[in-house]
């Protein structure tokens, strides 16, 4: 089979990575050729374990060697992540002990009545009896190939009912409406949403308007979501925290649909998407980080691939910046901003790990440091937003400026010292590149925002 180039030069031969996905109530991949795709050799893999439905962890598994069996890869898993399975199947009052090679129940637990469910699942259906009507908004720009692969899989959740609304960023461009049309969406409300104005904001926001349900989840269209990705949102969102309070807002982790270049693997090395798989809460007093950077840091709170909002907070906190985003001078920041306004004003953001989206990097190194540029500009642009509206914080951001820097460029940082020797050396110069462009970038946003409000009012 044939395998993908190889890096060379200054890193190490690159070792293409398989990702699996497995839950222990069913039975592993048994062969090679259940792992192996699209021609490649894989010669590792990243397995994403679960325990009905819900994930515990990954484990990095080697298949260089040609040979595969279920018992080395049980015995990996168990390795890795047996207490967490363990603990998982004991807080479901069922035998710790878990047979991967047992065959197969018959899983439609969904369609199960709730007192054959285990415990976890019992809870979510429980959840979901009485959850707020939802909306699945979906921004596309281009790629429609990739939007209906996104279709495909919102159209097959496991949630029962809620509507759909794709807002084409590029009306007679993107081919979104042909992908639309071309779909059968069944029992669920599938509509079409032209915005000719450029910007995921402006695109949000358009499908923010014409969204009826009390949840409006966000999803790009270069993303696939997990068949249980809005039962898990939604249960969540339904599920009162901690003093009574419901979420604000839920997001969950965007794993790599396949990690075959070595650009692929160097996101997921710089930060990737996903933020572990433990739930947690946060919000402006007790469920914090304790860093001096919180809540300024919001990546740790999720990213827009996968966010979703209750529609009443988001409008009144004024929806997505249109002066920050992909198709702005900022590229990005809009969803930072917006985690940080639900925090700020009291809200509340839940992390959830059974949330899941997949989504397929980049695969050159070209679009690789391109991505990192964006988002040095995008982080700068939302936080000089921030400081701007907020001078307060403002204060507080410069003071927490010596920790920030050591976070971002320290080697032993948390966020740098997982990475590989292969990751690139030089890569931090894309990053303050693009970081120093934040506030003119904001700037040159505002005023295009301005500008197209002026524009809008003359006609």
């Amino acid at each position: 089979m044939q395998q993908p180039a190889l890096v060379t030069g200054a890193h190490a031969p690159f070792l293409p990575t398989r990702v699996l996905s497995v839950d222990i109530d069913a039975p592993l991949p048994s062969a090679l050729d259940e792992v192996a795709r699209d021609g490649v050799a894989y010669e590792r893999a990243s397995v994403l374990v679960r325990v009905h439905s819900q994930p515990v962890g990954l484990v990095a598994f080697d298949l260089s060697q040609g040979t595969f069996s279920r018992e080395r890869l049980a015995e990996a898993i168990d390795t890795a992540l047996g207490d967490r399975i363990r603990r998982h199947l004991a807080a479901d009052g069922l035998p710790v002990a878990w047979r991967s090679t047992a065959e197969a129940r018959e899983t439609e637990n969904d369609r199960q009545p709730a007192a054959l469910l285990p415990r976890c699942l019992a809870a979510r259906a429980a959840a979901l009896q009485d959850a707020p009507s939802v909306t699945v908004v979906i921004p596309s720009v281009d790629r429609p190939e990739a939007l209906r692969a996104c279709l495909e899989a919102v159209l097959a959740q496991s949630l029962p009912a809620f509507e759909i609304v794709v807002v084409d960023n590029a009306p007679g461009e993107s081919g979104a409406k042909q992908v639309v049309d071309l779909l059968d969406p069944g029992s669920r409300t599938l509509r079409y949403e032209p915005e000719s104005r450029r910007g995921a904001s402006r695109a949000r926001n358009r499908g923010l308007a014409a969204a009826s349900g009390g949840i409006v989840a966000f999803i790009d269209g270069d993303a696939r979501p997990d068949r249980d990705w809005l039962a898990a949102v939604v249960a969540t969102m339904a599920a009162p925290l901690e003093g009574g309070q419901l979420p604000t807002c839920v997001t969950g982790p965007i794993l790599p649909d396949d990690l075959a270049s070595a650009p692929q693997q160097w996101l997921e090395e710089w930060g990737g998407f996903a933020k572990g798989f433990e739930r947690r809460v946060f919000d402006r007093r007790k469920h914090t980080t304790g860093s001096p950077l919180y809540p300024f840091a919001a990546g740790t709170f999720g990213s827009g691939a996968n966010m979703t909002f209750r529609a009443s907070a988001l409008r009144r906190l004024g929806a997505f910046d249109v002066a920050l985003g992909p198709g702005t001078p900022a590229r990005g920041g809009e969803d930072l901003a917006a985690f940080v306004e639900v925090v700020t004003s009291g809200g509340t953001i839940v992390y959830e790990p059974a949330a899941i989206v997949w989504h397929r990097h980049h695969e050159t190194e070209g679009q690789f440091r391109a991505t990192i540029r964006a988002y040095g500009t995008g982080l700068v642009a939302y936080l000089t937003r921030h400081a701007s509206r907020h001078p307060a914080d403002g204060l507080r951001m410069a003071f927490a400026m010596p920790a920030a820097l050591a976070y971002f460029f320290r080697s032993g940082s948390p966020r740098n010292r997982g990475r590989s020797a292969r990751f690139p050396s030089g890569l931090w110069r894309d990053e303050v590149a693009g970081m120093l462009q934040g506030p003119f970038a904001y700037a040159l946003g505002r005023a295009a925002a301005r500008g197209s409000r002026r524009s809008g009012a003359r006609r």
